[in-house]
């Protein structure tokens, strides 16, 4: 039997760090501290992915648009979850339309006792279709751009 190795050309990064293997040893990882960087208080994690799901009505979109409001003006999610740090928000939606976003996002920020033309939020009312290469290019590019 014999083994053969195939060696693969190297690929340019599509705007990401290439993976590369390298593992810490059960000691070492026990030693380093790690710890949550929370961009909401015990509820987002900077840097890190998150869904908001649920049944049909039961305000996932408000929920979004309050923490998307409140992480760009730095006040309280659900006027309880701190926000440690404000940063700039990109909200898509594709179900509610333009109208309903507006409408309830100027609900938020009058109970935040914030301006909605002063967040620094971008809104889009349509979404990429994330199985979609060139989607995922132009978002990926948008965000960049925007930072």
């Amino acid at each position: 039997m014999s083994l053969e190795m195939q060696i693969l050309p190297e690929r340019e990064p599509a705007g990401r760090n290439v993976f590369q293997f390298s593992p810490l040893d059960s000691a070492r990882f026990s030693r380093e501290i790690q710890g949550h960087k929370w961009l909401v208080e015990s509820v987002l994690v900077e840097g890190e992915p998150a869904v908001i799901g649920g049944p049909k009505k039961t305000l996932k979109t408000t929920c979004a648009i309050d923490m998307a409001l409140s992480v760009a003006s730095g006040t309280k999610f659900l006027n309880h979850f701190p926000v440690a740090k404000k940063v700039k928000v990109a909200v898509l939606s594709g179900e509610s339309g333009t109208a309903t976003l507006q409408e309830t996002a100027n609900r938020i920020c009058k109970a935040k006792g914030i301006n909605l033309a002063d967040a620094n939020v971008l809104w889009q009312n349509d979404l990429p279709c994330l199985s979609d290469p060139f989607d995922r290019q132009q978002l990926q590019q948008g965000l960049a751009q925007h930072q």
